[in-house]
């Protein structure tokens, strides 16, 4: 449990009313929450519900359960060096040279190696969700002691100045408007962020994580008629 699954509960109610105060009211047609609402295609609360939804944890046992695998292409044994003579024998001892190389090579141009880097990824993913998650609750813990989580509650509640005039009311309203706009645009903030973060992470990775064909050694060249092949006893 960190520090957002103790936060986004607490905050929940309070993100979800300043949604509806930006549904039914808006915002200043200034105010940078009305780019951040376009830059994230998600309202503060789904932005909110989405980024507590990730469990880095998980990804990070997946990738280790992975690496585990890369034992198994270390130890399969493919034999390479057999009495064996003759041009057939020289091919064979090329193929299974490279076929070993090609399985359990050190380096990401190996199945294992490959192995290696898919978890790597995994591993960046759960970086960026945990760092996304941990942006999120310092945002949340800002609102939740804010002067506009005090504005949005009260007008929620029905809570209006004191004032002869419906001009009193309607700054009211305005008041309210703004900080539930300030606090959409706090969380929006952190969620653009994480989005221009995570958009890097496949572009950075992709060449390692392509598939991996295997390539025949240039000296083995196909079998030919007549190649011979001497077993030694």
């Amino acid at each position: 449990m960190d520090a957002l699954d103790r936060l986004e509960p607490v905050a929940r109610e309070l993100v979800h009313r300043a949604d509806e105060y930006l549904a039914q009211q808006g915002a200043p047609a200034d105010h940078p929450v009305w780019t951040l609402l376009r830059r994230v295609g998600a309202v503060p609360s789904d932005a909110v519900c989405f980024v507590a939804g990730q469990r880095p944890d998980r990804l990070r046992h997946l990738g280790d359960a992975i690496r585990e695998h890369t034992a198994g292409y270390h130890a399969a044994s493919i034999p390479t060096a057999l009495d064996w003579a003759g041009s057939a024998g020289t091919a064979y001892a090329a193929q299974a040279a490279a076929l070993a190389a090609h399985q359990g090579g050190d380096g990401p141009d190996s199945l294992a190696g490959r192995l290696v880097e898919t978890a790597g990824y995994l591993d960046a993913v759960a970086d960026w969700q945990q760092g996304t998650r941990d942006q999120l609750a310092r945002a949340l813990a800002d609102i939740l002691t804010s002067a506009q989580a005090v504005v949005v509650r009260l007008g929620s509640d029905g809570a209006r100045p004191v004032g002869p005039s419906e001009g009193s009311a309607g700054a009211s309203g305005r008041a309210v408007a703004l900080a539930a706009a300030d606090i959409g645009a706090r969380i929006l903030e952190v969620a653009a962020r994480a989005l221009e973060v995570g958009a890097d992470i496949g572009p950075a990775w992709a060449d390692r994580l392509t598939e991996l064909s295997y390539v025949e050694p240039i000296e083995a060249g196909p079998a030919r008629a007549g190649q011979t092949i001497d077993v030694r006893p």
